[in-house]
Formats: structure tokens, C-alpha cells, sequence
């Protein structure tokens, strides 16, 4: 007989193995989606930071970035006329972000203290600050690190110790 064909086994065979080598590719494929979304949602952290330390020197006036309520619900950054770390009247505000999606949390040290910069583009209370970023599916964690001087950095914590 000559087949040129392939039997109905042989297909559903080749499918099941398909689908099977499929589905161990499926955990890694999300932790890299994972990791990636971490890396974007610091960026953007990092990004509005920047823009905070920019503006406080193009404007030699101090910029602050302050939560809303908490880091996790987002952030304001705006002109703090007064010095005080909190949008008034007469602060004028500049931007205002959020995280999309809540399942990300951005942490300060248990603290929720506003972040300002100098007019020398340094942050006010000289010591480093350090603001973590996780995801509840991870113990993956994103370190955004400002320095006194003023600098931003993002460092990556594979484990969840801060280490």
C-alpha cells in the first residue's frame, strides 16, 4: 500500500506532544513578561524623578513628588512654593501618574514621605532613599535608589531581601 498521507494517531500524537512542550515553555514566558512589565513600571518611577530633579533646576525652585495617599496609588509632582511637601493652592502642579495596573506596589521604607529636589537638583534631606517596587506574583523586586546628590538608579533584587 502506498500511504502519502498522515494517519489520524500520528496528527493527534504530534498535537499532544506539541502541547506538551508548550505548556513548560508557558511558566518561563510569564515570568519574562513579568519581569518586563517590573522593569517598564520602574522606568517610568525613574523617568517622572528625573523630570522632578529637571524641572527643580531649570526652575531653581524646589520640586516635589509627593504620594497620593500612598506610592501605591500614585504620585504628584508639583512647584512647592511654600516648602512644605504638600500641593496647595498656590503650587502650581506639573504632572501626575499612577501604576494601571494594582497588582504592582511601590513601598518607601514604610514610609509614604514626599521626595523634593533643590534648586541644585539635590534632595533636600540629604540621606539616600531607596523605594521598592514588587508584584504580587514575584519575589522579584525593582530597588529605585535616589542618591542625596540626586542621582536615580534602579537596581534589581532577584530574591525579595533588599540585598
Amino acid at each position: 500500500m502506498n500511504n502519502k498521507g498522515y494517519t489520524t494517531i500520528e496528527l493527534v500524537i504530534t498535537l499532544v506532544i506539541a502541547m506538551i512542550m508548550m505548556s513548560f515553555a508557558l511558566g518561563p514566558i510569564r515570568d519574562l513578561m513579568l519581569r518586563m512589565q517590573m522593569s517598564d513600571q520602574a522606568t517610568l518611577f525613574q523617568l517622572d524623578l528625573n523630570y522632578a530633579r529637571q524641572e527643580a533646576v531649570n526652575r531653581s525652585y524646589p520640586i516635589t513628588l509627593s504620594p497620593n495617599e500612598s506610592w501605591k496609588s500614585g504620585w504628584v509632582i508639583f512647584e512647592d512654593r511654600n516648602g512644605d511637601g504638600i500641593l496647595n493652592n498656590n503650587d502650581e502642579q506639573l504632572r501626575e501618574s499612577a501604576y494601571q495596573d494594582d497588582t504592582f506596589k511601590l513601598q518607601d521604607s514604610g514610609q509614604d514621605v514626599p521626595i523634593t529636589f533643590t534648586r541644585f537638583g539635590s534632595l533636600q534631606t540629604p540621606v539616600e532613599r531607596v523605594l521598592n517596587l514588587s508584584h504580587e506574583d514575584t519575589e522579584l523586586v525593582k530597588m529605585v535608589i535616589m542618591a542625596a546628590a540626586g542621582s536615580v538608579s534602579i537596581r534589581t533584587d532577584e530574591d525579595g531581601n533588599n540585598g
